[in-house]
């Protein structure tokens, strides 16, 4: 999806201009949902679950969220990252060392303490990686604006039942039964 330099223009309530070139149309299928892992952050399934349930949905296919799912799996990597954990016992292979519980058996400190250690650190470029390939999802506003998309408010269902029961009152006066 191109990308319009500049601010994000302003909301617009009619179309201006007619598009000169043609548009090619396709079949709309079936768009599935994988369910999010639950041990991923809640950060990433929050966007992942707010996404489903957003007005751009109406335009994903299956490869949409298939890119989605790997953008949050991103977004889940990047907020564990600077996590500090226990360092674990390996063997000659890098398999974890189990004792006869199952349990990884954690590498002990100078005092005999569990040794931790920060997996990974936050990036800016990673970060600014991720925001970019949700602007490429129409995530936010500004981004469906810029490419001249907006989402209308959804349409009333029908009359509220106090207006409802006020034309039922009114169309039977004056009615004897």
């Amino acid at each position: 999806m191109g990308r319009t330099p500049g601010p994000v223009p302003q909301a617009t309530r009619r179309r201006r201009n007619v598009d000169s070139k043609p548009r090619s149309t396709g079949e709309r299928k079936k768009v599935l949902w994988p369910a999010a892992p639950d041990k991923r952050h809640p950060i990433a399934k929050m966007l992942y679950d707010s996404a489903q349930s957003s007005g751009q949905v109406d335009f994903y296919q299956q490869s949409d969220v298939a890119y989605l799912f790997f953008v949050c799996d991103q977004v889940d990597y990047y907020m564990r990252s600077g996590e500090v954990v226990v360092q674990h016992e390996k063997d000659d292979k890098g398999n974890f060392i189990l004792d006869e519980d199952g349990n990884r058996i954690p590498v002990l400190d100078e005092n005999g303490q569990p040794k931790r250690i920060a997996v990974g650190k936050r990036s800016a470029m990673m970060l600014k990686a991720i925001f970019d390939q949700f602007e490429a999802l129409l995530i936010s506003e500004g981004d469906r604006r810029r490419l001249r998309m907006e989402l209308k408010e959804p349409e009333p269902d029908e009359e509220p039942p106090e207006l409802i029961m006020l034309s039922d009152y009114k169309a039977n006066i004056g009615k004897v039964s």
